[in-house]
Order: C-alpha cells, then structure tokens, then sequence
C-alpha cells in the first residue's frame, strides 16, 4: 500500500494500524480494490463498525482517478455557430443547495450512496439533527449545514430553527446499525474479524445484521442441529448468507423467520436479536456472578427487548432517558435496549430498571 492511501486512511476516525494491516492482508492495496468492496464486506475485513468502513470506501473512493474522457467538442450548427458539450462527475454534489442536499438524505435508499454521505458530513462536520424520537429532521439539518458553512463545527447537543428544534448526535451513531458482538450459537463474544474464539474455521458476517438476525433466529427455535460443531455452524453460515444452498430444514426455518418479520412478532424477534447482542452490563458481586435477586446483564436484555413498543417507550419515559440518546425507533429493539442499559450502567440507576422489568 503506498504512503499516500495509508496515510488518508489512518486519518479516518476509528481506523487503527491493525486495520490497515488487515486490508494489505487482503490484497486491497490500491484504492480501486477498496472501492470493489461494499461496507459490509470492509467491516468484517478490518474488524470495525460499518460506519468507519464507510468512511474508508468514501475515502477510497476519492482517491480514484477517473478515466480519461473526450476533450469538450464542438460540432456545427449550421453555419450559426457551436454547442459545448460539458462533462459532469456524477459523484460530485458540491453544487447542490443545502436544502437539496438535506432532502435527499432524508430518503433511505439515498443514505446509501457513498457520495451523498460524503457531502452531507462534510457539509454538517459529521453530526445531524433528530427529533425526540431519534427521527431525522431535513429541514433543521439544511440549517445545521448553513451554520457549519458560516461559523465552523458546531458543538452544542440541541440545534434550533424558528420555531423547531432538534437534538444534534455523531452522523456515525445515526447510521450505526446493530452491534453485532456474539455468536448466538456459542454465546461467547467473537473477535474483531468475525471469527469465533471457541470454533477453529467459523467466520460471522459481522457486518451484516439481517444475516445476524437469521442466525440468531435459527439458534433460538432450531431443532435438530449440534451447535456445537463447527462443521455444522460453518454450514449454516453460508446457507443463510447464499454460499450454499438452504437445507429444507434451514428453509422452513428462514420462512417462519420472514413470517415473524411481516407479522411484527416482537416478542420472538427480540428473543433471536438477543442472542447475537452483547448486554456488557457485568451486574456482578465481584466474584463473577450477579448479585443474588438482581437480573444478569443478559436476563435484562432479553426482557427489556421483549417488551411491546408502547411498555419500552413508557420504560423510558419513566427512566427520564433522553431518546436522542438512543438509536432511532427504526433500529432494531436489541440494539436500542442495549443503549439504555448501558445508559444506565453508566449512571449507576441499572437498579431503576429492575423495579420497571419487575
């Protein structure tokens, strides 16, 4: 990897020497090989969030030289004159107004593009503008974007305009889906790269959360397999991720899965997201264990997350938790419930949220 790419990408925030390391491992040395890979596929390579490996490609991806391209012609119009023929780089978006820029990113699927997720950081120094309920603001971003442009990074937790205002969060934290940390199958924490510590060989896609779920579904209600066989994890792994073929058994199993998801059965879904997040809330006595009458950190996950959506709301109404804090209503519930304990872990009030869970 030459000094110039290193060098960009170890200015990146979250991007270590290891990482780096992992991708020469890789052969993806140049920036053109960087930008053939998706998030996802960077994350499980480098051992970090997707967020950071988004950056990376981003970064990657300026670095690329665009091909040549014909010099600007002319052709004649009659003997009136000439037309310019003028060449425009798709991935530039330095000449969208700020509401344009805000609008689109107001749109899920256009949160995908690298370049728009560019622009948008650059033009908000990497925070954005949620309402209460962690939902995105287009219109207060658009005035976030006027005042970064105008006065330089802005600092403060909430941000107002005329008569709205909002709660200004990391960009990182806003798009950070799940955090996958445990296999659901050995329920031990799995290394940076995805591979599990106990199973020579089996590698999770850690980047990947619908396929998490899956896994975590199929450990939850399936029969029948000896999850303890790295072989046969293995084997599982590539079937939910389309390496091999589903089993009929495997099959039946992502069907009840994808019935689950249309039906909003919270209550089983939260049961095979727990299994895949790790609680890192260590109520313990100083011996290893919890204190007798207080839950684990996994007993609370599991019952914080089964909650219906109404009961979780008002548990953190009741716990005065600012949702800004939190992840938005649409990330999924483990992830959510995680962020509240550990909220609370951090302020010493995990017994609050005991007397709530009953």
């Amino acid at each position: 990897m030459d000094a110039n790419l290193k060098s960009k990408l170890m200015g990146i925030d979250g991007v270590t020497e290891a990482m780096v390391e992992k991708l020469e491992q890789e052969s993806l040395t140049t920036p053109q090989r960087i930008k053939r890979r998706t998030p996802p596929e960077l994350a499980t390579i480098m051992g970090c969030p997707v967020p950071v490996a988004e950056d990376v490609l981003d970064a990657a991806s300026e670095m690329v030289v665009p091909a040549p391209t014909a010099a600007p012609s002319a052709s004649p119009l009659g003997s009136g004159g000439t037309v310019k023929i003028e060449l425009v780089d798709p991935r530039d978006l330095s000449g969208l107004s700020d509401a344009d820029v805000a609008a689109r990113f107001g749109e899920q699927s256009e949160r995908r593009n690298p370049h728009l997720r560019g622009e948008f950081k650059r033009r908000t120094g990497g925070m954005v503008v949620v309402d209460a309920s962690g939902q995105y603001m287009a219109g207060l971003n658009a005035g976030l974007m006027e005042r970064v442009a105008a006065r330089g990074s802005y600092g403060s937790e909430t941000f107002a305009l005329g008569n709205e205002s909002g709660f200004v969060i990391p960009l990182t934290r806003f798009l950070e889906g799940m955090s996958v940390l445990r296999s659901p199958f050995s329920r031990v924490e799995l290394n940076e790269d995805g591979t599990d510590p106990t199973m020579a060989g089996v590698t999770y896609p850690v980047g990947d959360e619908s396929v998490m779920v899956k896994l975590g579904w199929i450990a939850a209600y399936g029969k029948g397999f000896d999850f303890a066989d790295p072989d046969t994890v293995g084997e599982l792994i590539d079937m939910v991720t389309g390496k091999e073929a589903a089993s009929r058994k495997v099959r039946a199993l992502l069907d009840s899965y994808q019935h689950a998801v249309t039906m909003n059965d919270r209550q089983k879904l939260a049961a095979a997201e727990a299994l895949i997040m790790r609680a890192n809330v260590p109520a313990n006595d100083g011996q290893g264990g919890h204190t007798a009458g207080q839950p684990s950190g996994d007993e609370r996950l599991t019952r914080l997350t089964g909650k219906l959506p109404a009961e979780f709301d008002m548990i953190i109404f009741k716990l005065r938790i600012n949702p800004a804090y939190l992840s938005g209503t649409t990330s999924p519930r483990a992830t959510r419930a995680t962020e509240v304990i550990r909220y609370l872990e951090q302020q010493g009030r995990l017994a609050e949220l005991d007397r709530l869970l009953g």
